[in-house]
């Protein structure tokens, strides 16, 4: 068959079409001795569906010779997206189009690149981002190289002979601190403060943030509660789930929310009633009557509140008082140190935090235990 438009021939990721005798275009793309074929009208319709079959086969199979990092990495999310959490593969992809594919070794072969390169990527890092974000980088990246070495794409790994930045390096992190006493007993007074005309409270959510307070939960955690969740009798709440926001829906640019168990075992905990958080979840129920809805920090249609109108709650909680501008979590950050200068064990503090081991933590807490260790240093000793 002759051929009346000269054959255009890209790389082997991209195929080649050409024109065939009958006007029709013939495209066509060869993954590792496989080839495939698609027909168009016209060279812009064949080129679209060369794409499509390009893209389908890379669900399946993508060739680490030729592959960029940044195409491999888009690979591995999709093949692990049945096996982590939306909210995972989510934080993934945003590493892969932020961290990643904004760096100069985006497009450099995935199986050619160097420890020298990768090391040189993550110092780049150091000026712009946080000592946890770049952690965050370099496990994605490590991970990404071992499920190539499992698979025999690439013979060796970089990543092994790659260290992360120093921390002193790294660009600083805004500061997190604990309400003060005066502060917290301010914040309570604002929370429960009611208007004059018709004794409602001046802030719906100011129960929620005061159960977040007293209770140490994530905003997801409180948000997803439900009434069930909550034993009166034997005075103890059952955290099972939290709220995950702004996921985004594959092949989409919408995102969603969904309720979902939470991320580690020892997320899922029992936090004891006592008689603060029983005064205000009668509060919070006190508050709902007149509405039909399971859910403990529900909105005025019943329904699952907005973490951005807790936090707004707060922010204008904040204007109205002394207190400067903080977010929700800081009040759950505020209930741990709370426990530790009230000499609570750090074991203890960390499962009624839900933290996924009492070395996580010691690091967020150990602020506060270098100023109890001042205070105590400060103390008369023993003659």
């Amino acid at each position: 068959m002759s051929v009346t438009k000269k054959q255009k021939r890209n790389s082997w990721h991209e195929g080649s079409v050409r024109q065939r005798s009958d006007g029709r275009f013939e495209g066509r793309v060869t993954f590792n001795g496989l080839t495939k074929y698609t027909y168009g009208k016209t060279e812009t319709e064949c080129k679209r569906k060369l794409k499509s079959i390009i893209r389908d086969y890379d669900d399946g199979l993508i060739n680490p010779r030729t592959a960029t990092l940044y195409d491999y990495c888009k690979q591995y999310i999709n093949q692990k997206k049945n096996s982590i959490e939306p909210s995972t593969s989510d934080r993934l992809n945003i590493i892969t189009e932020k961290q990643i594919g904004e760096s100069k070794i985006a497009n450099k072969q995935f199986g050619a690149l160097k420890s020298e390169e990768l090391q040189e990527f993550f110092l780049s890092l150091s000026s712009q981002y946080s000592y946890g974000t770049i952690k965050n980088v370099y496990n994605f990246v490590s991970s990404v190289y071992n499920h190539a070495i499992a698979n025999k794409d690439v013979s060796c790994n970089p990543m092994l002979t790659t260290s992360m930045p120093k921390e002193k390096l790294c660009k600083k992190t805004k500061e997190t601190f604990a309400l003060s006493p005066g502060q917290i007993a301010e914040l309570k007074s604002s929370c429960l403060e009611k208007n004059k005309s018709n004794g409602l409270y001046k802030y719906r959510y100011g129960l929620t943030l005061l159960l977040i307070l007293n209770t140490g939960m994530r905003i997801g955690e409180a948000i997803a509660l439900e009434w069930s969740d909550i034993d009166f009798d034997k005075r103890l709440i059952r955290i099972s789930k939290s709220m995950q926001y702004y996921v985004k829906v594959e092949n989409s640019d919408r995102r969603e929310s969904f309720v979902k168990s939470p991320k580690t075992k020892n997320s899922k905990r029992i936090i004891p009633i006592n008689n603060e958080i029983e005064y205000v979840l009668g509060e919070i129920k006190e508050l709902n009557s007149g509405i039909e809805s399971d859910i403990v920090c529900c909105n005025e249609n019943g329904g699952y509140a907005l973490a951005r109108s807790i936090q707004r709650a707060l922010t204008m909680i904040a204007k109205d008082t002394n207190i400067p501008y903080i977010w929700v979590h800081l009040l759950r950050h505020t209930f741990g140190s709370e426990l530790i200068r009230k000499g609570v064990d750090i074991s203890i503090v960390s499962r009624l935090m839900g933290h996924s081991n009492a070395t996580t933590t010691y690091n967020s807490y150990i602020h506060v235990l270098e100023e109890e260790a001042a205070k105590a240093m400060s103390l008369p000793m023993i003659s």
